[in-house]
């Protein structure tokens, strides 16, 4: 199991996560796809799910796990956990006991867990749900990420003592030469 988390908002560490379980799923292996951004959720709104009851609903109200797990509408082997109603205080339920054994009990039960988390600078969530699972997996946002952000973010990472699994860079920085190329405007002789 591991988490998905980016330095800033916007880097596309959600759509990351989404794409990897649906790859994960496509090659015969039972997923989980946990959204624990309990800030800005977006898994639900990416995979045409409700988002009535999730995470937050199985921590705050106990809800039974069986019934705020989804199955993917499209995706035999996946399985979503959507975050449910956005938590008064999302650190609470992100760092209590029954976080830390609802992802080990996942990890039993499904052969890969993945956490998406709300963003790193200036919350600890990453950290918190980092603490149940093998480590986290760092999306940047290729010609979007600040350096200085993602520096304080790998420094915030190493002082938690979260094990890093490997950075993503996710999208397109295409070559000056070649935008040039392709946006070039043939003008007409008048």
């Amino acid at each position: 199991s591991f988490v998905i988390s980016s330095a800033t908002p916007g880097d596309g560490k959600s759509t990351i996560a989404a794409h990897l379980a649906r790859a994960a799923a496509a090659m015969g292996q039972r997923v989980l796809l946990i959204d624990g951004d309990l800030r800005c959720p977006q898994i639900h709104n990416m995979m045409g799910l409700s988002n009535q009851q999730g995470l937050s609903s199985i921590i705050a109200d106990g809800v039974p796990i069986e019934t705020a797990i989804q199955r993917s509408p499209v995706d035999e082997n996946l399985f979503v956990l959507t975050s449910g109603p956005i938590p008064p205080d999302p650190t609470k339920i992100l760092s209590s006991r029954q976080m830390h054994q609802l992802i080990q009990d996942a990890a039993t039960t499904f052969d890969l867990v993945i956490c998406d988390t709300a963003p790193l600078l200036g919350r600890a969530d990453a950290s918190l749900l980092s603490a149940c699972t093998n480590g986290l997996m760092l999306v940047v946002g290729l010609g979007k990420t600040e350096r200085e952000a993602l520096n304080l973010a790998l420094d915030d990472l190493s002082m938690a003592g979260v094990p890093m699994l490997g950075i993503v860079g996710n999208g397109d920085r295409a070559d000056s030469y070649y935008q040039r190329y392709y946006d070039y405007e043939y003008i007409q002789p008048r």
